[in-house]
């Protein structure tokens, strides 16, 4: 190596970087995150996170609030659509509108599905013999005024009010048939549009119906039925016989008061008593409903219930009966009374009712402690957590009214 060569070297090696001792700088934009910034952006994410659970908790809260008071709402109109249904047509026996002018045959023994069917028809408790289109219970008794009966007064909830109804079902038909006397069996149409079957006859057996025209009718138990093609006008006609015959836990007699011809009608006689009880089955009343006892308001057959609930709920019900006082009778009510004091059970033509409804389910954030008014009852909550709503209607009895 000559000396130009190691000058050039020796200049090489002295321009080459010291060797570093320490560690880089990191490049900007990527340095990690202070403890006092991971704490503060936790924190910020824990508010957020509590306010997205409250606003849920929130909504929950007031959608369940709306579907319970939407429930309550519906309760109290459904609950009052049955009672006007039934009570509007209290009375109906065809073209006399008269109640009163209807003979009960059934006897006072008569029982099915174990409903006492005598004293809910009247056939024990009326004395003098006809039945009454409307009976009711006043808040401080026990007993069906004016018929004087106690049945199902012990489901009752102290301190409400009931009411009774009987009538003929408005699907009546006229006789196809006029009867041949009072004994004979009284004629309609099969079903089936066809010599009857068993099923058609099964259908009618131990019916409770009633025959009437513009005279007056007949009430009466069918304890069996036969059929078969009658020509009637020179055309066949499909018939079932329904039967009457006396017995025990029957009829009075086989014959009916008279024999009708095709000018009267023919339906299932109709007879329900609705009341506050509880759902539980005693008489505590911690889960109140409307009930009922008497001819079902199922389409699938034709029965008596006892203590059936009808809608949950149902805290109180108060009742004041509208009487016509007036000399003339111009059926428009002069009067209000509670059952207790009518003066004449015929001469009502309205009925006044007032249903007290509350949720289903007790809210633990509200403390209930209004007043309710009910009629003539006053009602003060004891500070739970249940919603209330009054539901207040008049009701006139179209079979009495001018």
């Amino acid at each position: 190596m000559n000396a130009n060569s190691q000058a050039k070297t020796g200049a090489m090696t002295n321009t080459l970087p010291a060797t570093r001792l320490y560690a880089a700088r990191p490049p900007q934009g990527q340095a990690g995150f202070s403890l006092i910034e991971l704490m503060i952006a936790a924190t910020i994410s824990l508010l957020l996170l509590a306010g997205a659970a409250g606003l849920f908790l929130s909504n929950k809260r007031i959608y369940r609030e709306q579907e319970e008071s939407a429930v309550l709402q519906e309760n109290g109109r459904f609950a009052m659509q049955l009672l006007q249904e039934n009570i509007r047509m209290a009375g109906y026996v065809g073209c006399s509108d008269d109640v009163t002018q209807l003979t009960n045959n059934l006897k006072d023994d008569v029982k099915r599905n174990g409903v006492n069917l005598a004293n809910l028809y009247n056939a024990a408790d009326n004395r003098t013999g006809t039945l009454n289109a409307i009976e009711g219970i006043d808040g401080g008794g026990r007993a069906w005024l004016p018929s004087g009966s106690g049945q199902n007064s012990g489901r009752m909830k102290p301190g409400t009010d009931a009411i009774s109804v009987r009538y003929l079902r408005g699907q009546a038909e006229t006789l196809p048939r006029a009867m041949g006397n009072a004994q004979d069996g009284v004629s309609v149409i099969a079903p089936s549009g066809a010599a009857p079957t068993m099923a058609d006859l099964s259908e009618f057996a131990h019916t409770i119906a009633g025959v009437a025209d513009c005279s007056g009718g007949d009430v009466f138990i069918v304890t069996n039925a036969g059929g078969g093609v009658y020509r009637i006008d020179g055309e066949p006609v499909p018939l079932i016989n329904l039967r009457h015959v006396a017995g025990s836990s029957r009829n009075k007699t086989n014959a009916l008061s008279r024999s009708y011809d095709t000018q009267a009608v023919i339906s299932q006689f109709i007879a329900r008593r609705f009341y506050i009880g509880d759902t539980d089955g005693d008489a505590t009343t911690d889960d109140p409903g409307l009930f009922y006892t008497g001819t079902n308001f199922s389409e699938q057959g034709y029965k008596h219930v006892q203590n059936e609930l009808l809608i949950e709920g149902v805290e109180d019900m108060q009742i004041l009966y509208g009487v016509d006082m007036d000399a003339n009778s111009d059926n428009i009510a002069d009067e209000f009374h509670t059952a207790a004091t009518v003066p004449d059970w015929n001469k009502i033509v309205s009925v006044r009712i007032a249903l007290l409804v509350r949720t289903l389910r007790e809210n633990r954030d509200i403390q209930n402690t209004q007043t309710y008014n009910l009629l003539d009852k006053t009602v003060r909550m004891d500070g739970d957590g249940y919603r209330r709503r009054v539901f207040t209607t008049t009701i006139l009895i179209r079979n009495r009214d001018a």
